[in-house]
């Protein structure tokens, strides 16, 4: 009993050391479905005004992720609470739609249960997830809308059909390179989400494959920025072309527009997308 116990919950200080000082790393008993329930993460040094959840690829282990010294300067100027995702299941479990991608069958449960673990606040999340951490990064979003302030999901293999009773729903950015073959399921995703009036913005990557890419990280950091500390009015723009548009176009023209908090990410987002 003592064992099951000490299973359930376990709280596990490594030696490295950072912004927030040590990295911590938090393992639940694996809900079913799982065969892994690891959260790593590092605190902000002044008082945390939100998370920093950042999910890796397939089963993979975030504490690469929180390790950058990019995403810990950041979060650190923000108040974030730093988070890496370590979750994993066995690969049917994610196609039959029971494993950790699926937030409804408990990996959900999991993340808030950590997050009130490291902070006993109601405080807001952004999110960021990659390839496996897409697939649970934008269902999330899905899932607990009310508690995602922002969110990016980049390149997952194929997406959940977002719901028509969803309201209110955050910003976000879905994304992908031109040379993945995700590239079809996810603007797919893109398209449902907008034709929704979800506030997204569609990012497609100019001769990239499947893999991490370090432009988008930082287009992803200014975008969070921008909904966090508002100092602009937000734009819709014309995703083929880049112009920017009035909210009625946005409204009848929605799998052409994409949206953007802050009028000044429109010259990065270009870049970032190689549009003239």
């Amino acid at each position: 009993m003592i064992r099951y116990c000490l299973l359930l919950f376990c709280l596990i200080i490594t030696a490295s050391y950072s912004y927030g000082g040590e990295t911590q790393r938090v393992a639940l008993a694996p809900p079913h479905g799982m065969t892994r329930a690891d959260v790593v993460y590092l605190k902000p040094d002044k008082r945390p005004k939100g998370f920093l959840v950042l999910c890796p690829g397939y089963n993979g282990d975030g504490a690469y992720l929180i390790g950058k010294k990019e995403w810990q300067k950041f979060a650190n100027e923000n108040g974030l609470i730093l988070v890496g995702l370590s979750f994993a299941s066995d690969v049917e479990k994610l196609h039959d739609g029971t494993g950790y991608y699926y937030p409804e069958h408990g990996s959900g449960k999991a993340l808030i249960k950590t997050l009130k673990k490291m902070h006993n606040e109601d405080l807001p999340i952004y999110m960021y997830g990659f390839s496996g951490g897409a697939h649970f990064t934008s269902r999330f979003a899905e899932w607990a809308p009310r508690k995602v302030n922002a969110f990016a999901a980049y390149s997952a293999g194929w997406w959940t059909k977002p719901s028509k009773k969803r309201k209110n729903m955050p910003p976000g950015i879905i994304a992908c390179g031109s040379k993945d073959e995700r590239l079809g399921a996810s603007y797919s995703y893109f398209l449902d989400g907008r034709a929704l009036d979800r506030p997204w913005l569609w990012v497609e990557l100019p001769d990239i494959g499947h893999k991490e890419y370090a432009p988008l990280d930082d287009f992803v950091r200014a975008f969070f920025s921008s909904v966090m500390h508002p100092n602009s009015k937000s734009v819709w723009i014309d995703i083929l072309t880049g112009e920017q548009k009035r909210g009625s176009f946005a409204m009848d023209a929605k799998s052409v527009t994409g949206y953007i908090p802050d009028g000044s990410l429109v010259g990065k987002w270009k870049e970032l997308c190689g549009a003239k």
